[in-house]
């Protein structure tokens, strides 16, 4: 998995991923998209398009990062998570 975080506009930051989102890279997802809300940001936008698979693992550290980004008042946005469509009842989510 490789991830860039680049500001999108004042107060965005955007995390770009490519590849897949599971037990071996999802807390390196998670700790970088983390280290993205030292910008102070108030939105941070999490762009799957080039995520071709997502484990339980990887859908975690998702949930992780947005409740954290929330506490710090944080709006997330994930986009392109058509790979997190085979989890029950995680797709209404994002």
């Amino acid at each position: 998995m490789d991830l860039e975080l680049s500001a999108g506009g004042p107060g965005v930051v955007i995390a770009e991923v490519r590849g897949v989102l599971d037990e071996r890279s999802a807390r390196r997802f998670e700790e970088t998209v983390l280290a993205g809300l030292d910008q102070d940001p108030v939105l941070m936008v999490v762009d799957l398009r080039e995520v071709p698979e997502v484990d339980v693992s990887g859908v975690a550290a998702i949930v992780r990062v947005t409740r954290q980004a929330g506490a710090r008042d944080v709006d997330v946005f994930v986009t392109g998570g058509s790979a997190l469509l085979g989890f029950t009842g995680v797709c209404g989510f994002f």
